[in-house]
Formats: structure tokens, C-alpha cells, sequence
């Protein structure tokens, strides 16, 4: 049906975060809770989660299979996670997503997208490559005054993809990791994470559309509470259930970005 379309593409998420000694307790469980976060928001959608805690050692959190067995529940999955305040070993990190995680032994899908999420407040403490990474979408993000200059800056370039100005996100404040998941939308999933598919067909990926539905009056309406940046709307579907009709605000403004119409629909008599 043209309404379950939308959930087409499979991803396989990685969250690689630091966990190295130069974070406080607070920061870490800012990076923590935007994961958890980020998992909330993305549940009902065709994406898998893992995530992989690294310092000097790295340290599986949870594997794909873990998050299906689990229910896909964030605060049981990341409820224990403890910093390891060691060094940071980046391409020690990536390598071991790449040789340990994304295998199907540990849940990840064959047909799936990879996207690798790596969340550090400081350059890499070893050497090294991550040719064996190239076929996974990377997106760095760079937190804290460590990258404060723009030469620091550019020691991530070699982690991230390319274009590097759409995969590197530099935040001052671990604080501002809490507004991060729209910017994730565009710059990540929209261009590499819906197999391929262009903007447009995105802003529909994340709709978690049947959250809601009305069968009455000869039609089969369903609410997409979580399309266009979670303004919402609802779809009409056709008759044989081969098509749908996308209702809601565009172009958007900032007050209808997260109004998150559809989360009921009925017809008024």
C-alpha cells in the first residue's frame, strides 16, 4: 500500500560516542540522552540502531539484535552506560564498528543503508585509516571548545563524508546536541539514508504514518503525524489502496514545524 511505502529503506544506525576522559558525567549524559532521544523519534520507522561506546578500548553498548530483543527501548538499551575516561582512539573506533557491528551475525540487514554517527568532544589520540569505511554515510559531530578554531575543526574532515560541510556539525555546548535531530533529517538521512530517495520523498520517511486513521464516509484516511519536520498531515488514500493524497501545510513556516497534525483524524458530521 502506497502508505507503508514511505518506510521503504532499511538503515543501519551506529552511534559511535566518546566516552574518553576528558568528559564530565554531565556532558556524557547529554550525549546519552540525545541518542536515547534520536531512538524515540526514529522507533516506528524502517531504521535499526546500535551504538558503541570508545576511548582507548572500544566497547559494543548494544548490537542491532540487541535492539530488536529489547523492544527498541532506549532506557533499557543505554540505561547502564558508564564512561570509560581513557583516551581517544578514533580510528581505532571506526574500524571496530566496521569489523564487529555492521555484520549480520550482530543483526545488521544486508540490503540496508549504513550510517555511522560519531559524537566526540576532542581530536583522535591515534593514527591510522578508515578505508574499510567508505561504504558507511559518516557524521561526525564535534562538541565543545576544543574546536574552537577552524584548524581543529578540520581534524574531523578525515572521519566524516563527503561533501564535509553536510556531515561535519561543530556545537559549542554539549546543550545544543538536544536541538540536533532536524539538522540529522537533512543532512544525513535525507541525502544518504532513505535509499537514495531525494529530499521530498524524505520529508515523508519519518512520518509514522497510521499513528491515527478514519475508515468513514468512503474513505481511508491515515494521520502522518511526523512528516515535513513533524508538522504533520494526514494521507487519503486511493480507492485500491495503490496511492494516497499527502494533505498538509506547505511551504511551512516555523510555527507549523512541529505541530504535529494528524496525531488524531476524524471526519466531522
Amino acid at each position: 500500500p502506497a502508505y507503508q511505502e514511505c518506510m521503504k529503506g532499511n538503515v543501519d544506525l551506529v552511534f559511535l560516542f566518546d566516552g574518553s576522559q576528558s568528559l564530565d558525567k554531565k556532558d556524557f549524559e547529554k550525549i546519552v540522552d540525545f541518542m536515547k532521544d534520536v531512538m524515540r523519534k526514529l522507533s516506528n520507522t524502517s531504521y535499526q540502531f546500535a551504538a558503541v561506546q570508545f576511548s582507548t578500548e572500544c566497547k559494543t553498548e548494544f548490537t542491532f539484535l540487541d535492539y530488536i530483543k529489547l523492544n527498541k527501548n532506549p532506557d533499557v538499551l543505554l540505561g547502564n552506560v558508564t564512561p570509560m575516561f581513557l583516551l581517544t582512539n578514533t580510528f581505532r573506533a571506526i574500524n571496530y564498528v566496521v569489523t564487529h557491528v555492521f555484520k549480520e551475525e550482530s543483526g545488521a540487514r544486508p540490503d540496508a543503508t549504513k550510517v555511522l554517527v560519531i559524537i566526540t568532544d576532542g581530536e583522535a589520540s591515534d593514527n591510522g585509516n578508515i578505508d574499510a569505511a567508505q561504504d558507511i554515510t559518516r557524521y561526525i559531530i564535534g562538541i565543545g571548545k576544543h574546536f574552537s578554531t577552524t584548524q581543529k575543526q578540520e581534524k574531523l574532515h578525515i572521519f566524516a563524508s563527503k561533501p564535509v560541510e553536510e556531515f561535519v556539525k561543530i556545537l559549542d555546548t554539549f546543550e545544543k546536541l538536544k536541538d540536533l535531530f532536524t539538522d540529522l533529517q537533512r543532512k544525513i538521512y535525507a541525502i544518504e539514508g532513505t535509499s537514495k530517495q531525494d529530499l521530498a520523498s524524505f520529508n515523508m520517511e519519518l512520518s509514522s504514518s497510521g499513528i491515527s486513521a478514519d475508515l468513514s464516509k468512503g474513505h481511508a484516511v491515515v494521520g502522518a503525524v511526523g512528516a515535513k519536520d513533524w508538522a504533520g498531515g494526514f494521507l487519503d488514500l486511493h480507492e485500491d489502496l495503490e496511492g494516497a493524497t499527502f494533505v498538509g501545510q506547505e511551504p511551512l513556516t516555523s510555527d507549523e514545524r512541529g505541530g504535529y497534525l494528524g496525531y488524531t483524524v476524524a471526519w466531522l458530521t
